[in-house]
């Protein structure tokens, strides 16, 4: 995720995750892996939070579409926060081998 400290960078961030995720394409090596997550839209964050990016199920397929997905989960849960706050959690958990 591209997260900022401050929200006036929020449409940059937006528009440069493509630059960010192409660079991550190109620096990861044949048949190297990718491991990460990816906030869902249906997070409670993605109403509070602009400086942070969301994304569908179809979203995120699309950025794999040139790998080849080992591990793909979509967990949508109400659990606390590390702050103790009660939040809907809707994350997807990918692990992916580039082609």
């Amino acid at each position: 995720n591209v997260e900022l400290k401050d929200s006036r960078d929020v449409e940059f961030a937006l528009e440069k995750f493509e630059d960010l995720w192409n660079e991550i394409k190109m620096n990861l090596e044949k048949d190297g892996y990718f491991v990460g997550n990816f906030f869902g839209v249906n997070d409670t964050w993605n109403k509070t939070r602009p400086q942070m990016t969301f994304f569908s199920k179809n979203q995120v397929c699309e950025l794999f579409k040139n790998f080849d997905i080992l591990n793909f989960k979509e967990v949508e849960v109400d659990k606390k926060t590390g702050l103790g706050e009660l939040k809907h959690w809707h994350i997807f958990h990918v692990i992916a081998k580039n082609n």
